[in-house]
């Protein structure tokens, strides 16, 4: 949220609220649409987080801060295994140089 409101210049006023977890930033982030919870009403806090939803994240924030990442194809060994939610964001990261895989070609 540092890096938004320091590019934007604009400090995120509006929150959403989640039941596990009062932190101010994922609240800002929830608001501006960079995460969404796991549902429930629940962020998640403490939980382990995918590279999947790390390359969602990046991907939102980018389009929130006026610098979206542009389409894009990323060939990973393992797309068959990338949940279908996630290839857009996956294909963007991945294309642009901001995410690359972990070896053996796979994301």
């Amino acid at each position: 949220m540092q890096l938004y409101e320091t590019i934007s210049g604009q400090t995120v006023t509006e929150r959403v609220q989640f039941e596990d977890t009062k932190d101010e930033n994922m609240e800002k982030a929830a608001a501006l649409g960079v995460i969404s919870g796991v549902g429930g009403g629940k962020a998640a806090p403490d939980g382990t987080l995918t590279r999947e939803q790390a390359a969602t994240m990046l991907v939102r924030l980018a389009e929130a801060c006026g610098k979206p990442l542009a389409s894009g194809e990323a060939s990973f060994a393992d797309s068959a295994s990338i949940s279908s939610w996630a290839t857009t964001f996956i294909n963007q990261v991945g294309s642009s140089g901001i995410m690359s895989g972990t070896g053996n070609g796979n994301f």
